[in-house]
Formats: structure tokens, sequence, C-alpha cells
């Protein structure tokens, strides 16, 4: 029995485990591809770079910053612009509640 589990290792270890020989085939055979390969495209835009993914969480707050700003901004327009004066000379604006045209 032991005999038998010692050939039964060997030969799961041969067959599991790539030789020096494989596994330099291997390497080489990446290397070829990488050569093969076309280079890729360089955009001006990113500097040589890849463009960045960016998950949908990101994309998200994007979105929410672009649209607060444009919020905010009409926010601070609109408070920065002179109050309007429609409500000062109106008739009963000094508390009153009585009728303009009963006072004759």
């Amino acid at each position: 029995m032991l005999a038998s589990a010692a050939v039964v290792g060997f030969t799961t270890a041969s067959i599991a485990v790539p030789s020096k020989e494989q596994a330099a085939l291997k390497r080489l055979k990446k290397l070829e591809d990488a050569l093969r390969e076309p280079p890729p495209e360089r955009h001006h835009e990113t500097n040589g770079r890849k463009p960045e993914k960016k998950g949908i969480v990101a994309v998200i707050v994007a979105e929410l910053i672009r649209a607060s700003s444009g919020i905010l901004a009409s926010f601070l327009k609109a408070s920065a612009a002179p109050p309007t004066q429609s409500a000062v000379g109106s008739p009963g604006s000094d508390g009153s509640t009585a009728d303009q045209t009963s006072s004759i």
C-alpha cells in the first residue's frame, strides 16, 4: 500500500507541476504574444495613460455634484439680487385689515 501511494503521489506531482522546460516555454509564448499585439492607442487628453474606469457610485456622485453646483449658483444669484419693492407700496401692507373703499 505504501508503494502504491508513492506511485500515485509521484504521478500526480509530475502531472500537476510543470517542468522547468515547460515553464520556460510558457513564459516565452507570453512574450511572443505580447510582441505581436499592436501598441495601445495613445490619447492626447490622457497623456498616454489609460482612461480611468469609474464605478457606478463615482458616476452618481459626480452627477450629483454637477447638478448641485447649478442649483447652488442659482441660489447665490437669487440671494445676491436686491429685494423687490412690490410689498412696500401695496394697500394693507401696514397690517390693517380695513378695506380701502369703505374709508370714504
